[in-house]
C-alpha cells in the first residue's frame, strides 16, 4: 500500500491514434505539485506496477530522502501490447510492432500534453524520462531514440533487443536485430 504522502491516481485517455482508451496511473509524492522542477517518468507496462514493487520502491526512496520529487506515469498495456510496443515503422518478422509508431504518437501528442494540461506545467526535456522492461523497455528506448528533443534519459531493464527482422536459423545474422541495426546506421545526433 502506498504511503500517505504518495498520491496514486488512476486515469484514462481515449487515443485517436490507437482507437482505444488507454489506462494509466499518476504516482507522485505530495510535494511534486509544489516542486519547481517537474520531473516525470513515463513507464511502460504500468499494469505490472504491483509485481515490480513500484509503490514500495518509491516510498522507500522518498522516506530515505534519496529521491527528488518525481511523477511516474504508469501506462497500462492491453491485448495490443505486441502490436503497440516495438520499433516505430519497423515491425519484426512476424509483423509484431506494426502499431509502434501509433503508440509513439500517442505518447508525444496525447499523453504528455494531457498531463501538462492536467497539472498546469510544461514538460522540460531535461526532466522527462521514459522506462520499461522487456518489450516495454525496447519500446521506451525506441521512443527516446527517436525523440531526443523530448526526453533526456531512458531506463531499459532486460530489454527485448532481440527484436529481429528475420527468424533464427539459416541466414540469420546479428545485424537482423532491428534496434541494433537502427543504432548502427544512425548518424551521430547531438544529445
Amino acid at each position: 500500500m502506498a504511503a500517505k504522502f504518495l498520491v496514486k491516481r488512476k486515469s484514462n485517455l481515449y487515443s485517436k491514434y490507437l482507437h482505444r482508451s488507454v489506462h494509466f496511473e499518476y504516482i507522485y509524492p505530495v510535494q511534486w505539485k509544489t516542486s519547481k522542477q517537474k520531473r516525470i517518468l513515463l513507464l511502460n507496462d504500468g499494469q505490472d506496477a504491483d509485481a515490480i514493487n513500484l509503490y514500495a520502491s518509491l516510498e522507500k526512496c522518498y522516506l530515505q530522502h534519496h529521491e527528488q520529487p518525481l511523477m511516474v506515469l504508469a501506462i497500462h498495456s492491453n491485448e495490443e501490447r505486441l502490436n503497440e510496443y516495438g520499433t516505430s515503422g519497423k515491425p519484426d518478422y512476424l509483423k509484431r510492432g506494426a502499431k509502434a509508431h501509433l503508440y509513439e504518437w500517442f505518447i508525444l501528442n496525447e499523453l504528455i500534453p494531457h498531463t501538462e494540461k492536467e497539472f498546469s506545467f510544461e514538460a522540460e526535456k531535461a526532466l522527462t524520462y521514459f522506462a520499461g522492461f522487456s518489450l516495454g523497455g525496447l519500446s521506451a528506448f525506441n521512443i527516446v531514440w527517436n525523440n531526443h528533443d523530448t526526453f533526456s534519459k531512458v531506463g531499459v531493464f532486460s530489454g527485448s533487443f532481440w527484436w529481429r527482422s528475420k527468424p533464427l536459423g539459416k541466414g540469420y545474422k546479428d545485424t537482423d536485430r532491428i534496434m541494433h541495426a537502427l543504432i548502427k546506421e544512425a548518424k551521430p545526433k547531438e544529445r
